[in-house]
């Protein structure tokens, strides 16, 4: 038997195997970073969608606490103009919107991250067409600070609709 070719036969599988290893690494390290970037974008959605709905309970609360219904105002609004209102009255409108709107911006969040699928996204949509003229109306934009691709979003599609 020779030895010198054993040895370096040993040599040929060690380093093949060291090669097998470092190829395993990499694959390993590439599917945990995969898998972080993917847990850290789930904290990300998760953080907004819990910031969104402090938003609207705190701001809903303080709508409720007036002691006012939502159909009389939007009604009364209608009927004689958004001047007609008190500024309670406007300040219990801009709440209700403002909850509105968190929450059609939570779900356009959502969905560009992927957490939504695309019918949802149709919904929120035709939700803002709706409600953005009467956004408009009371301002909501002006006296209210949201996420700017948002506020881009509402734009894009009022301008769609003119």
């Amino acid at each position: 038997m020779n030895w010198d070719a054993v040895g370096a036969i040993g040599e040929v599988v060690g380093a093949a195997a060291v090669v097998v290893t470092l190829l395993f690494l990499i694959t390993q390290l590439r599917q945990n970073t995969k898998s972080l970037d993917e847990s850290r974008a789930a904290n990300v959605s998760q953080l907004y969608q819990f910031r969104a709905q402090m938003h609207m309970d705190g701001t809903l609360r303080k709508a409720e606490a007036t002691g006012l219904l939502l159909p009389e105002v939007v009604n009364r609004m209608q009927e004689e103009g958004i001047d007609a209102l008190t500024s309670f009255e406007r300040m219990f409108l801009i709440c209700h919107a403002t909850a509105d709107a968190v929450r059609l911006d939570n779900g356009l969040f959502q969905h560009e991250r992927g957490f939504l699928d695309d019918d949802y996204a149709a919904y929120i949509r035709r939700s803002i067409r709706l409600l953005a003229p009467y956004w408009d109306q009371i301002g909501l934009f002006e006296l209210s600070t949201f996420r700017q691709g948002f506020v881009d979003e509402v734009r894009r599609l009022r301008a769609a609709d003119d």
